[in-house]
């Protein structure tokens, strides 16, 4: 409890087990109600800090406490989806209301006391509190996070992860929505029109489209003249709040007030709503749900930046795009960042606790940060790509098809995972590893409507009942569950390792699967064709999946030339560089430029190569000095047991071991100064172009990464 006019503090109040996720005061500012993530409401004597009773009932965390105007009953929401009304005089339970299906994260009495308002998933309930059935219900299509009455009773307000929804006379309309943005922006919109109020920049970050297709979406701004209606309806939007983004990061402000409006009406329009989460809430949901680690976290971009000294003790810092550059938050000490992405993902999972632990991993326990075996998960650790990651979600999102190609272990599965994390941003995205399922069209069915029910489960807060019908009824069926909630985005299904649903089409005891991949994707190209419903996005090796059309005694291939095909070659020389110095920075390696030149001459950018390399060169983690003399000494240990060591393994059976035997035949013409035979190299050297594998460098003026 603190001295709001001196800042001083007057009393701490502790006997919580857990955080404390809620605090609300009573009419005569006497006594203070607690709820906390140990399940348990306690009250406290405010003048003396004594704890006054337990209420114990909730069988989950408490999320909301409220008072009623009288101050003679409080009531309380929590996860396990209940509210339940207590007597405030003497802490009795009076009744539970039930009805929601997710987390209850607000409640809040009107100022009669006779209503109850509560958010939950993407609800409103109202309640009176003598009935154990809601009154009324106003569904907002988005997780609701708090709601409140304004003076009147006539109209509340509810915070969503992306809005501020006003609804007014309770008619079950949310007559007007205040979307904040990024830098101070922000919209306010009225649904069911195209009337709209903005800041100045505000409407740069909205966008329409004149029916449901996919294409055609254009920037509100672009119709600014052409839709502007003199005298059309005015709403004055004065100022409401000053909202703190972060309790580190005070100079970080969204200010909703008056601006400059400009009133626009149309017809037949529907409207998008581009914006983010607010980062603070997510946060704080994160961090509370996660069990509320010691550490402190900041947002990120503040507008003071990074604090100048290092961190008592462990700093989370919050990022959306872009993230500061790892060398700023090397010098704080010890820091994580976490994006802002990844917490939406946790939030919406229900698993905060072990995102937090993998996230810390590499931070708190790892010696070696070069020693990565797994696909990278956090964009912390993912280097290149920017390119694909701009341009791909953008053409997934409007119904194209892409496919992904490159050896193995260039990084094909750490790019899927960080589209996945951009996609799931505005749709529902599956990603299935076919190395896990065995070639069965029904067993795939099975996985593809079991993914996107579980997607759907996170993002609705609540579970969708199993339908019966084929495949595509089922699969519609849950696109139309989607759609309810307003969106139109296609649903994105990503299949790493798709090689294994298209073997060798040469060969006889391979017509069965490939029967197989064709019924699958005959079956998903019409719901992508006919529905606009699904984009397909395919990662293997070869790019045979989209250019082979006559797949033998199976039939003609559904995917014939219908993907993107993007090639993964290896990274930039900055790319890699950056890699190397930014990620040894985290454990305070050093690389002098001649070390890290030298590097890349060895490795020519190849992502898992490099790490191996430097992994060797700073021994594991143990040496914090690297100069070029150690990454010679190092280079000469590995040509010396080429053979035996982790780099040579992979390249006998990840690169030489899957090409096809000309190709091989080939390569040892040409590493032996042989001129193959031209109508032979030609048609084989170009098929290892897009890889990275071919140097038109002649063989006389070649390095050691050229041979």
């Amino acid at each position: 409890m603190w001295d709001v006019s001196s800042g001083q503090l007057l009393r701490t109040l502790s006997g919580n087990s857990g955080s404390v996720n809620s605090v609300a005061w009573s009419p005569d500012g006497k006594t203070l109600a607690s709820g906390s993530l140990d399940h348990t409401i306690k009250m406290w004597d405010v003048s003396s800090g004594q704890l006054l009773r337990t209420l114990s009932g909730h069988s989950g965390p408490v999320e909301s406490v409220a008072w009623s105007g009288d101050g003679k009953t409080l009531a309380s929401g929590g996860d396990d989806k209940t509210i339940k009304l207590w007597d405030a005089t003497n802490g009795r339970f009076l009744r539970t209301l039930s009805g929601h299906t997710a987390a209850v994260n607000s409640v809040a009495w009107s100022g009669d006391g006779k209503t109850l308002a509560s958010g939950s998933g993407d609800t409103i309930k109202l309640w009176s509190p003598d009935q154990d059935t809601p009154v009324g219900e106003f569904d907002l299509g988005e997780p609701v996070i708090f709601v409140g009455w304004n003076r009147s009773d006539q109209s509340i307000a509810a915070a969503t992860t992306t809005a501020i929804h006003i609804i007014e006379n309770l008619q079950g309309t949310a007559q007007l929505s205040i979307t904040p943005f990024e830098g101070g922006e922000w919209l306010a919109v009225r649904p069911g029109h195209l009337n709209y109020a903005s800041s100045l920049q505000g409407d740069e970050h909205a966008a329409i489209r004149f029916d449901h297709r996919l294409r055609g979406l254009y920037p509100l701004s672009r119709y600014r003249g052409e839709l502007r209606v003199e005298g059309s309806l005015r709403v004055d939007v004065r100022p409401i709040f000053t909202y703190d983004l972060g309790r580190n990061a005070s100079d970080n402000r969204v200010l909703l007030g008056a601006g400059a409006f400009a009133w626009f009406a149309a017809v037949a329009l529907v409207f998008i709503r581009s914006s983010r989460p607010d980062p603070a809430a997510l946060a704080n949901a994160f961090f509370r749900k996660a069990g509320n680690p010691g550490g402190e976290w900041i947002l990120w971009p503040t507008k003071s930046g990074l604090p100048a000294r290092p961190a008592r003790g462990r700093i989370y810092i919050v990022f959306s795009d872009p993230a500061p550059s790892p060398s700023e938050m090397q010098k704080l000490g010890e820091a994580i960042p976490i994006s802002l992405a990844r917490i939406e993902r946790a939030i919406a999972e229900d698993n905060c606790g072990r995102t937090l632990a993998e996230i810390e991993e590499p931070f708190t326990i790892r010696q070696d940060p070069y020693d990565e075996g797994v696909p990278v998960r956090d964009e912390t650790w993912f280097y290149g790509r920017r390119e694909l990651l701009e341009r791909l979600p953008a053409a997934l999102r409007q119904g194209q098809h892409a496919g992904i190609f490159g050896i193995r272990k260039v990084g094909k599965t750490s790019l899927l995972n960080q589209l996945r994390d951009r996609l799931l941003r505005n749709t529902a995205v599956v990603l299935l590893d076919c190395q896990g399922y065995e070639a069965d069209t029904d067993v795939y069915f099975r996985a593809i409507l079991e993914g996107f029910r579980l997607e759907l489960k996170s993002r609705l807060g609540k579970p969708l009942p199993e339908t019966a019908g084929s495949f595509r009824e089922q699969f519609l069926a849950l696109r139309a569950s989607w759609q309810q909630t307003g969106s139109r985005e296609v649903f994105v299904l990503i299949l790493d390792e798709a090689d294994k649903l298209f073997p060798d089409r040469r060969k006889a005891e391979n017509v069965k699967p490939l029967a197989e991949a064709v019924r699958l994707f005959r079956v998903l190209r019409a719901l992508a064709q006919e529905q606009e419903a699904v984009s397909l996005l395919l990662c293997a090796y070869r790019p045979d999946l989209n250019r082979q059309n006559l797949l033998g005694e199976a039939g003609e291939n559904p995917l014939h030339m219908s993907m993107q095909e993007n090639f993964l070659q290896f990274l930039t020389p900055d790319e890699a560089k950056a890699m190397v110095r930014e990620i040894g920075g985290w454990k305070q390696i050093e690389w002098t430029d001649a070390a890290i030149d030298r590097t890349y001459d060895w490795c020519a950018g190849h992502p898992l190569v490099t790490r191996f390399f430097a992994s060797d060169a700073c021994e594991r983690g143990n040496r914090k000095q690297v100069d070029e003399s150690r990454v010679a000494e190092v280079a000469a240990a590995i040509e010396r047991d080429f053979r035996k060591h982790r780099i040579g393994v992979y390249f006998r059976e990840s690169i030489w071991g899957i090409l096809y035997p000309d190709e091989q035949e080939c390569l040892r013409q040409v590493a032996a100064g042989e001129a193959p035979m031209a109508d032979r190299a030609e048609a084989r050297t170009n098929r290892w172009q897009p890889y990275g594998h071919r140097d038109s460098t002649p063989p006389n003026r070649r390095s050691r990464r050229g041979r």
